[in-house]
């Protein structure tokens, strides 16, 4: 008779593995639902066990990609861009009067 039992990761390896995968510790908090504290003491080890509702949440990370990071850059980028087009049309306006 075969035993199908998998190997359950410890915290710290789960961590590993989301970072590894491109995961950041704030969108693994904001998915999970699990506060950022309570991260950083599992991801270190200090916390060496939790409640079967935060491990399988985090688990469940392991299916999803992480999050499109936004750099700074392309926000203020696109921010310049609406106020470029906003003075176009200003002066498109003024040039109709």
């Amino acid at each position: 008779m075969k035993n199908n039992t998998e190997k359950l990761l410890t915290l710290v390896e789960l961590f590993q593995i989301l970072k590894e995968k491109g995961w950041k510790q704030v969108d693994i908090a904001k998915q999970a639902g699990i506060r950022e504290q309570n991260l950083s003491k599992m991801s270190t080890g200090v916390q060496k066990q939790t409640s079967f509702q935060k491990y399988f949440a985090l688990k469940n990370l392991l299916t999803k990609e992480p999050p499109e990071v936004k750099t700074k850059a392309a926000i203020n980028l696109k921010h310049y861009m609406k106020g470029f087009a906003d003075g176009v049309a200003s002066v498109k306006e003024s040039k109709h009067v």
